[in-house]
C-alpha cells in the first residue's frame, strides 16, 4: 500500500512539474509537426485502460474510466485528425492551427490527471470504513416506488409551471417541433425561472428509480413509453441532452440491474442509434431553416453534423490562444458563479451571466461548447486541468465502488445509469462555466438522493455495515468487474 501510494505521489509531482515548466515556455517558435505525434500519443493513452482490462479479463464497459477515455479519444483525437485533413481550423474569423499542439497537450493532462484520481482510490481505500448495504425487499421498494411516483409528479409540475410561466410555446417542446435549437427562449413571452427549466433534468433519474421499483420482474410496457414520451416531448429546448440522457441511461441502467455486460451488437446498435439519430439527425434538424421530411439527411450530413457541431479542438484552441497571451489566468473567479447561481435574479436583477475574461467573448462565441475542463485552465493554467480532474477522477471512482461493491443496489445502479450519459454531455457540450456543469448534475441526481435519504430515514435499522446475514449474492458470471474488497 505505502509503495502504491508513493508511486501515485511522484505522479503527481511530476505532471505538476511539467505543468509549471510548459507555463513558462513560450511556443509561438515551436513547429506544427508536434500534432500528430502527439495525437498518436493520446491515442495509445485513450486506449490504454480498456486493453489492460481486457487482458486482466476485468473490463467492464460502464466504468467511468472507459467512457471518459473514450470522449477524450473521440472529441481530442478523430474530430482533430479529421479537421488536419479538411484544413478547417477556423472559428469566429481566426486560424487555431498553430494552437493545436497545446491543445493536445492540454487534453492529455485532462486525461493523466482523471488516471491518477480514478485509480489512486483503488490503492488508498481504506478498509476500516465499510459502506452500508439495504436488502431491497417489498416494503422497502414499495416506499421508495411510492416517493419515485411522487417525485416525478412534482418534478413534472416544476416543468409544467416553467411552460405556464414562460409562455413557451408547445411545438420548441416536441423534439423535431422548432428547428432552431434557442426557439424556445426566443418565441417565450413571459418571465423565465431557471429552477423550473432545470427540472427537465431530473425527470429521467425519477423514472430509472420508478423502474428499478417496479414489484414485477421485466419492465412494463408503460415503462418503456413514458421514457419515449419524455424523450420526444421534453427534449425540444437542449435537443441532444434531453435526447441522450433517457436513452443512453436506459440502455447502462438495464445491463446495470441485471448485473451483467453487453454483447457486442446490442453496443454498435446503440452507438449507431446514438451517432445516426441524435447526435446526428436531432442536431441536423435543429439548425435553422431545416424542416423535417423536406431535407436530405445521410451518413455523412449525420458525421458533418457531429463535427460541427463537436468542435472542442477550436473553443479550446480559443481559451489558450487568448489565456494567458492576452488576458490573465483567472485564479478562481469564474468559481464565484457556484455561489451567485442558486440566487434568484428577481432579488438580484443585476446578477452577472459571464464569470470568464471579458478578450475571450472577442475570440469565442459565447454559447460554443468546451470541454468542462477548460474552466480549470482559465482559472488555474495547466496545473488546474490536473488537479480538476484528478477530483473527478476521486469521485468517479467513488461512484463506480458504490455500485461495484454492493450491485444489487438500485441507488447505486441509477446514479451510475444516469453518470455515464451525464459525464458524455458535460465533455462533449459542456461549458467554461463550472457552475453549469455542477448544478446540472446537481438536479440530474436529485431524486436519487431524496429517495435514498428518505429510504434511510424510514428503514435506518435495516441498514447494515456489511453483507453479513443479508443473503446478498454479488456474484455473476457475465458481471467482469472486481468483487469488493473482504
Amino acid at each position: 500500500m505505502a509503495r502504491n501510494r508513493s508511486f501515485f505521489l511522484a505522479l503527481v509531482f511530476f505532471f505538476l512539474g511539467i505543468a509549471i515548466l510548459l507555463s513558462r515556455m513560450t511556443w509561438d517558435s515551436y513547429a506544427i509537426d508536434l500534432d500528430v505525434p502527439l495525437l498518436i500519443l493520446l491515442g495509445i493513452l485513450c486506449i490504454a485502460p480498456a486493453i489492460v482490462g481486457l487482458i486482466r479479463n476485468k473490463f467492464y464497459i460502464f466504468e467511468p474510466v472507459h467512457t471518459y477515455s473514450l470522449s477524450t479519444f473521440v472529441y481530442f483525437v478523430v474530430v482533430p485528425l479529421t479537421l488536419i485533413y479538411s484544413g478547417d481550423f477556423y472559428f469566429s474569423g481566426i486560424n487555431y492551427r498553430p494552437e493545436l499542439p497545446r491543445v493536445i497537450l492540454l487534453a492529455f493532462f485532462a486525461l493523466i490527471g482523471f488516471y491518477i484520481g480514478y485509480f489512486w482510490e483503488r490503492h488508498t481505500k481504506d478498509s476500516k470504513k465499510r459502506p452500508e448495504y439495504l436488502v431491497f425487499d417489498k416494503p422497502v421498494k414499495d416506499f421508495i416506488h411510492t416517493w419515485s411516483i411522487r417525485l416525478l409528479i412534482f418534478f413534472s409540475i416544476l416543468v409544467g409551471l416553467w411552460v405556464v410561466t414562460a409562455r413557451i410555446p408547445l411545438s420548441t417542446l416536441w423534439v423535431f417541433g422548432k428547428a432552431s435549437y434557442g426557439d424556445a427562449w426566443r418565441e417565450a413571452q413571459g418571465v423565465q425561472i431557471g429552477y423550473l427549466y432545470a427540472a427537465r433534468e431530473a425527470l429521467p433519474a425519477c423514472l430509472f428509480m420508478l423502474i428499478a421499483s417496479r414489484s414485477t420482474k421485466n419492465w412494463r410496457l408503460w415503462h418503456i413509453l413514458l421514457l419515449l414520451l419524455y424523450t420526444l416531448l421534453l427534449s425540444g429546448p437542449g435537443g441532444r441532452y434531453y435526447a441522450l440522457l433517457p436513452t443512453l441511461g436506459a440502455f447502462v441502467f438495464y445491463f446495470l440491474e441485471r448485473k451483467r455486460s453487453p454483447k457486442i451488437w446490442q453496443v454498435s446498435l446503440v452507438i449507431l442509434l446514438i451517432f445516426y439519430f441524435i447526435v446526428g439527425g436531432l442536431g441536423f434538424y435543429r439548425n435553422p431553416g431545416i424542416e423535417l421530411g423536406q431535407t436530405e439527411f445521410n451518413v455523412d450530413t449525420a458525421w458533418e453534423t457531429f463535427v460541427g457541431g463537436s468542435q472542442l479542438v477550436l473553443s479550446t484552441a480559443a481559451s489558450i490562444y487568448v489565456v494567458p497571451r492576452y488576458s490573465d489566468y483567472l485564479y478562481g473567479y469564474s468559481f464565484i458563479q457556484l455561489l451567485t447561481q442558486p440566487i434568484p435574479r428577481f432579488l438580484w436583477p443585476a446578477k452577472p451571466s459571464w464569470f470568464g475574461p471579458s478578450e475571450l467573448s472577442s475570440y469565442w462565441s459565447y454559447s460554443a461548447a468546451a470541454p468542462f475542463w477548460v474552466s480549470f485552465y482559465l482559472n488555474f493554467g495547466y496545473i488546474g486541468v490536473i488537479i480538476g480532474t484528478m477530483v473527478l477522477g476521486w469521485f468517479s471512482r467513488k461512484l463506480f465502488d458504490s455500485y461495484r461493491n454492493d450491485p444489487q443496489n438500485i441507488f447505486a445502479q441509477v446514479l451510475l445509469a444516469v453518470y455515464i450519459p451525464f459525464m458524455i454531455h458535460g465533455y462533449g457540450r459542456g461549458s467554461n462555466e463550472p457552475a453549469f456543469v455542477i448544478y446540472g448534475f446537481l438536479y440530474v441526481i436529485l431524486p436519487v438522493l431524496l429517495l435514498r435519504g428518505l429510504t434511510k430515514w424510514r428503514f435506518k435499522s435495516q441498514f447494515k455495515p456489511d453483507y453479513e446475514g443479508l443473503n446478498i449474492s454479488i456474484d455473476s458470471p457475465k458481471l467482469l468487474i472486481d468483487k469488493p474488497d473482504k
